[in-house]
């Protein structure tokens, strides 16, 4: 995470660790997560949106152009500055891919996880991540989460 330089991606700055424990020195992102401000407003305007949306396709796509893919994509791992800036967080599950390589694992939060893992079927990588972005958009989503406040819940009907 410390080679990931974007500014719409929080800065790993330092990490320290003895016997028992890892801690992770980050950018400090006063302007608290996605999740919380779109629960204190309880949704966010078109207008409101677009900038997030548009800062986080940016920190996404500039982890896909790296080979790296977060694969935790939630309003929650959407950290905002004191401005307002969208900083991309919590790269706990990110892993490398490949063209060549397929991964199978499932992992992340269910509500914003794509179909193929829910399936156990393999995957490349970014594919999983724009399911989590929005497509389609009529799910409980990143995006239709933001300006409707709305949760798709995956059940038996």
């Amino acid at each position: 995470m410390k080679a990931l330089k974007h500014p719409n991606i929080i800065r790993l700055l330092d990490v320290i660790e003895d016997e028992e424990i890892v801690c992770l020195v980050m950018d400090y992102a006063s302007g608290g997560d996605l999740e919380e401000r779109i629960t204190r407003q309880q949704r966010l305007s078109e207008e409101e949106a677009r900038p997030i949306f548009r800062q986080l396709l940016a920190a996404v796509q500039y982890c896909h152009q790296n080979h790296i893919i977060h694969r935790d994509l939630k309003p929650d791992n959407v950290l905002l500055d004191e401005h307002g800036n969208v900083k991309l967080a919590d790269f706990g599950l990110a892993v490398t891919f490949s063209e060549e390589g397929h991964l199978a694992e499932f992992c992340g939060t269910p509500e914003f996880s794509a179909p193929e893992m829910f399936l156990r079927e393999e995957y490349v990588g970014p594919e999983v991540d724009v399911w989590s972005l929005g497509v389609p958009p009529f799910l409980h989503l990143m995006l239709y989460n933001m300006v409707l406040l709305t949760l798709f819940l995956i059940g038996k009907s």
